[in-house]
Formats: C-alpha cells, sequence, structure tokens
C-alpha cells in the first residue's frame, strides 16, 4: 500500500496539473484577483505553474484549510443550508469565468485562507476574491475567514460586501488589456515568471503567509 504522504501529493500535483492544463477560454477567479500579465504567461509557460501551485506550505494550507471547510460545514448544515466546494460559471464580456466556493449559505459565501502573519490583514487580493464569488452567486455578503497559523492557532473573520457587475466587468476588461501589471506591487517577488516579465517591479512589501 503507499503512504499516506505519497497519496496526498499525487493527489495535489494531480489537482495542479488539471487547473495548469485547463481550457484557454476558461478564466478562473484567482486570475482575476491577480496580475494580469500572469494569465498570458502562464498559457505561454503552462508548466512553471507547477512551481507556484505546489510546495511545502501550500500543501500544509491544502490540508489545514479542507479540514477547517469540512468542520464548519458538519456545524452549519444543521442550523441552516449550506454546501461547501460550489462550483460556479459564468461568461462576462466573453469571457468565461470558473470558480468553487469554499462555503455557500442561505445568505453569505464563506472564503476560507491560510496565513502565518495577521499583518494587513485582510488582504485586498483575499477580499477582491470573497466580492466576485458573492457576486457570481448573487449572495448580499461574503466572511472572509482567516486560519491564522503561528506558535498558536486563531480564526479572524471580515464581512465583505460583493463586487457590482459593473465592477467585475471592469475586472474582465483589465486581464483582456493586461492591465494593471502587477495588480499588486508585491506579486513580482512571488511569481514564478519574473525573470522574463516585461513588466515586472522590485518591491520588498506585501502580504506574508
Amino acid at each position: 500500500m503507499r503512504s499516506v504522504m505519497d497519496l496526498i501529493i499525487n493527489y495535489y500535483v494531480s489537482e495542479s496539473l488539471n487547473r495548469v492544463l485547463k481550457d484557454k477560454e476558461v478564466v478562473y477567479v484567482t486570475e482575476l484577483v491577480s496580475c494580469p500579465m500572469k494569465h498570458y504567461l502562464r498559457e505561454r509557460y503552462p508548466t512553471l505553474m507547477l512551481q507556484l501551485n505546489f510546495n511545502e506550505k501550500i500543501l500544509l494550507g491544502k490540508l489545514v484549510h479542507e479540514g477547517v471547510e469540512s468542520v464548519l460545514y458538519k456545524i452549519m448544515q444543521f442550523g441552516e443550508d449550506a454546501e461547501i466546494e460550489v462550483p460556479v460559471t459564468r461568461e462576462v464580456n466573453g469571457v468565461v469565468i470558473n470558480g468553487r466556493a469554499d462555503i455557500v449559505t442561505s445568505n453569505a459565501v464563506i472564503e476560507l485562507k491560510t496565513t502565518r502573519s495577521t499583518k494587513d490583514l485582510p488582504h485586498e487580493n483575499h477580499k477582491l476574491q470573497a466580492a466576485i464569488y458573492a457576486n457570481l452567486l448573487r449572495k448580499p455578503k461574503a466572511i472572509l475567514v482567516y486560519i491564522v497559523l503561528n506558535n498558536e492557532v486563531n480564526i479572524l473573520e471580515y464581512e465583505v460586501e460583493p463586487l457590482s457587475d459593473e465592477q467585475l466587468s471592469k475586472l474582465v476588461d483589465e486581464l483582456k488589456h493586461k492591465s494593471p501589471a502587477p495588480r499588486f506591487p508585491w506579486e513580482c517577488n512571488y511569481c514564478v515568471f519574473k525573470q522574463f516579465c516585461p513588466v515586472r517591479v522590485n518591491k520588498n512589501e506585501g502580504p506574508r503567509t
């Protein structure tokens, strides 16, 4: 029998490959909240994305994320309608947006994030992602939940308003026009394409996970 670690690693590597080799006509929600140039470089150099999508820290984050998600779902399903890993698709300005919301209740989308620091929380890209899901699923609010993993475990919550249809349309247009790139000045520090990206910038500040 294969080891537990081997099974876990193979599962997440397979999941990452599926994302990397996705239909080029499809845009993930996470791509709308990051540098538009990364979207196009990702299509040109898809295998480099495995380096970004899978490493030790990301593996730990995924395991904690799915564990908390499962526990929250078990608790919430007794009090109200709740679903986990809810797929959503919508076409906006000729672009098919795909996503998968962590938890969806009758009146909110709950997005889970893991982090090692409380500095600058909530992060703007995470707020934007939660707001997009609230729009796509037509919910009046999103709740952004951080599981903080440092010397002790802490959980922080932030309420986020849904993005308007006009704001979502603008994000799609920005992706098409590859601007602004980067969307956030710290993105280049963590980007696998930074060595040959024509618009990279050098900034030291940024979210710490």
